[in-house]
């Protein structure tokens, strides 16, 4: 993977609003892993391992597929329809994956009755129940978009939020090197209202694509790719440092941001299976980068004094690019 490096990362005295977004994050995501381990009564992946459960949610949830079946793509009809004939595997994705996943069939079985064996039935709505409470009851959940919750104040608290130290750090290390990048250009509150922005665009991308299911979209990445857009429209041209394997390049602006992360995103999108979802929010991804293509471009047009510092920026960037044989 190639690397945006730029000018490096700026302190936090030239960079407020970069290194204050930063440590929001990371508080945020240690209060949600405490409040994991603090409440820690309902063991979440415990269902996924009661076998009665699952094939009980299985079933329930095949019959609702298949009686909707407009709304469902061929092949989670297909895996509906093995799921009735007792195969195993379909079993197994339906009672542990996408009946979780859809936010109309939790919602449909909590209002209307349902056919078939009820003890089996008032066993598994009652284990659901417990489930959901558990799910919706943790931070993550809470300040997540999903299909119950797709407000505003959602729109902005899923940037906050991530799921592992991972996605927590990779996303962390990118807000570092972008903002060390435009907030100067910028300025703060310009540089944070955009951010902010930049992440509803991105919300709004993957629920008008992907719809929102029961699992909640969160993270920062539909943010800081907003950032990457603006980047792509303000310094079009420009050409900068990137990290390499064990070396730096030098390229121009535009053809890291779109071969290397507009492309990449668009390639995992297409390659997705309908219905059956990804760890990876690629639609949302798309959406912030193109809305922050579009108010990079606004900027320009709005603000014709930013020509001269994105000159200079643009000549700065040269210079550091040149700091390494190449």
């Amino acid at each position: 993977m190639i690397i945006p490096f730029f000018k490096g990362i700026d302190k936090p005295n030239k960079v407020p609003v970069t290194w204050t977004l930063l440590f929001i994050n990371v508080f945020v995501f240690i209060f949600c892993n405490s409040f994991e381990s603090a409440n820690d009564d309902v063991d979440l992946s415990s269902f996924a391992r009661d076998e009665h459960f699952v094939v009980t949610q299985a079933r329930v949830y095949a019959r609702y597929v298949l009686e909707n079946e407009k709304e469902y793509s061929p092949m989670v009809l297909f895996k509906a329809q093995e799921a009735l004939l007792g195969d195993r595997s379909a079993l197994q994705i339906l009672g542990t994956q996408l009946s979780f996943q859809d936010g109309k069939f939790i919602e449909s079985v909590s209002k209307k009755g349902i056919p078939g064996d009820q003890i089996a039935i008032q066993n598994w709505r009652s284990q659901l129940l417990d489930l959901n409470r558990g799910r919706f009851l943790h931070p993550t959940f809470m300040m997540g978009i999903n299909y119950f919750q797709r407000d505003l104040k959602h729109l902005i608290s899923y940037q906050f939020s991530h799921s592992g130290i991972m996605h927590l750090a990779f996303n962390m290390f990118f807000l570092l090197i972008f903002g060390s990048l435009l907030e100067p250009l910028l300025g703060s509150l310009l540089f944070l209202c955009l951010y902010l922005l930049g992440g509803i665009f991105a919300g709004y991308g993957f629920w008008l694509y992907a719809g929102l299911s029961a699992v909640p979209l969160v993270g920062s990445s539909g943010s800081i790719s907003a950032l990457i857009g603006i980047a792509f429209a303000l310094l079009l041209n420009k050409k900068a440092k990137f990290f390499y394997f064990m070396g730096f390049v030098r390229l121009p602006i535009w053809a890291w941001a779109l071969y290397f992360w507009l492309l990449l995103d668009l390639a995992g999108l297409f390659k997705s299976v309908p219905g059956f979802g990804t760890q990876i929010a690629h639609s949302a991804h798309i959406g912030g980068t193109l809305a922050g293509y579009i108010m990079g471009v606004a900027l320009l047009l709005g603000l014709p004094r930013l020509k001269e510092p994105i000159e200079e920026l643009g000549h700065e960037l040269l210079i550091h690019s040149r700091s390494r044989n190449f």
